[in-house]
C-alpha cells in the first residue's frame, strides 16, 4: 500500500484524491469503449471489445496498486486469436468485477465528498455574510431560508460544520476508497486459488524439466567418460589377456594402461558424483570435508 493511502499529510491525501477522481472519470470512459465493443461484436467487431477490456484491466491494475490490493494479477494469460481472448475475457470472474468499479459511483462519491463538503461550507459561510450587510435579503442555505439573526447563526454553524467535515474527510474518504476497491478489485479466494495452483503447477514443471535436463547431463558425462574408460579399460585386459603366454611385457604394459584407465575412470566417477550431491560437504560444511579428504589421503 502506498504512503498516501496510508495516511500521510493533509496534502498527500487529497493529491490522492485527485487522481482517484481522474482515475474514476477515466473509468466511465473506459465503461463506454467497453459498452460500444460489446455492441460492436454483433457486427464482427470483436478486436474493438477485446481492446477496451485490456484498457479497463490496465486502469484496475493501476488503482490496485494506488490502493495496495494484494500483488498478483487476477486474469489468466490471453491466448491467441481474437475470439479465443473473447472467451477468456467472459469466463474471467474478474471481467465482471472491473467493470462493476468502473459503473459504480462509489469511487467518484469519495473522491469528491470532501470538495462537496467544504465548498458547502463556503456557499454558507457568504450566504450568511451577505444576508447581514443586507446585500442578499432573500437568502438560503440547504433549503433553510435565512429570515433573521437566528436562522443567520444556525446557518452559519452549519456552514462551519461542513467547512470542518471537508477539510477532515480526505483521511477517512482514502481509507474508505481502500476498502471499497479491495472489495471490488481484489482476487476472490477462487481465483487466488487457482492462480496457486497454476503457480505450483508451473513450478513443478520447471522442476521436472530441470531434473530431466540434470539426467542428460549425467548421462552424457557416463557416456563421454567414464563408460568409455571402462571399455577402453575391458579392451585393454583383453588383449594383455592373450599377450600374457607370448609377450609379457607387452601384457604388462596393457595392464598398466588398463590400471591407470580405472583409476582415471573412478577419478571421473567421483568427480561426477560430487557434483550431483556432495554429502560430505552438506552434512559437514567445508571444514569437515576438508578433514575427512584428508584423513583419506595417502600423503602421510
Amino acid at each position: 500500500m502506498g504512503a498516501e493511502t496510508r495516511g500521510g499529510t493533509w496534502p498527500c491525501r487529497v493529491r490522492h484524491l485527485v487522481i482517484s477522481l481522474g482515475v474514476a472519470l477515466a473509468g466511465y470512459g473506459v465503461f463506454v469503449l467497453v459498452l460500444l465493443g460489446a455492441v460492436a461484436c454483433l457486427v464482427g467487431g470483436l478486436p474493438l471489445f477485446v481492446k477496451a477490456v485490456e484498457l479497463n484491466r490496465r486502469l484496475a491494475d493501476f488503482q490496485r496498486a494506488r490502493v495496495g490490493v494484494e500483488p498478483g494479477s487476477p486474469y489468466p494469460p490471453m491466448p491467441d486469436g481474437t475470439l479465443a481472448k473473447v472467451l477468456t475475457i467472459l469466463g474471467t470472474p474478474a471481467t465482471a468485477r472491473d467493470l462493476l468499479w468502473v459503473a459504480l459511483p462509489g469511487q467518484l462519491f469519495l473522491a469528491v465528498i470532501g470538495a462537496l463538503l467544504w465548498l458547502s461550507g463556503v456557499q454558507g459561510v457568504l450566504t450568511a455574510g451577505l444576508w447581514a450587510i443586507g446585500q442578499f435579503p432573500d437568502a438560503e442555505y440547504l433549503g433553510m431560508p435565512i429570515t433573521g439573526p437566528g436562522s443567520a447563526l444556525l446557518a452559519t454553524l452549519a456552514a462551519a460544520l461542513a467547512l470542518f467535515l471537508g477539510l477532515r474527510a480526505p483521511g477517512p474518504a482514502v481509507e474508505l476508497e481502500r476498502r471499497y476497491c479491495r472489495w471490488l478489485l481484489a482476487p476472490t479466494q477462487k481465483a487466488q486459488l487457482a492462480a496457486r495452483v497454476e503457480r505450483l503447477t508451473r513450478t513443478r514443471s520447471e522442476a521436472v524439466d530441470a531434473s530431466a535436463a540434470e539426467l542428460r547431463r549425467i548421462e552424457r558425462d557416463l557416456h563421454d567418460g567414464a563408460q568409455a574408460r571402462l571399455v577402453a579399460l575391458t579392451m585393454n585386459l583383453g588383449m594383455a589377456e592373450d599377450l600374457l603366454d607370448q609377450d609379457p611385457q607387452a601384457a604388462k604394459a596393457l595392464i598398466a594402461d588398463a590400471r591407470q584407465g580405472a583409476h582415471t575412470a573412478l577419478t571421473e566417477l567421483r568427480d561426477l558424483v560430487r557434483g550431483i550431491h556432495p554429502p560430505l560437504l552438506a552434512d559437514r560444511g567445508i571444514e569437515g570435508a576438508l578433514r575427512s579428504l584428508a584423513m583419506s589421503s595417502a600423503v602421510p
